[in-house]
């Protein structure tokens, strides 16, 4: 016969490794990851490489646009005081998205 140890089973121990939680994307972080993708996009020479890391760039823009952008200025235009300057941003908002077909 064998002889199993099972100390850890009956110690009450997980065995499978912990994952750690995976952390919430900020701001700067989806930003600077925009800033450093279009960095390495000027250094590409090869065309269909170009619009794929675009894609990227356009992918990542819109989610950082969406979740940080709108829905501030969204908040913001309830607000009868900041109402003017929340429209104007959102219309150079509409502006961007149109140049970035979103």
């Amino acid at each position: 016969m064998s002889n199993i140890n099972l100390s850890d089973i009956a110690s009450g121990r997980d065995l499978n490794p912990k994952t750690p939680p995976m952390q919430q994307e900020t701001f700067i972080d989806l930003y600077n990851e925009i800033i450093a993708k279009l960095d390495t996009l000027s250094t590409i020479t090869d065309e269909s490489s170009f619009l794929i890391e675009l894609n990227k760039i356009r992918k990542k823009t819109k989610r950082l646009i969406s979740k940080y952008f709108d829905l501030s200025l969204s908040k913001l235009s309830n607000i009868d005081e900041y109402q003017s300057t929340a429209n104007h941003h959102k219309h150079k908002l509409s502006l961007i998205k149109k140049t970035f077909d979103f």
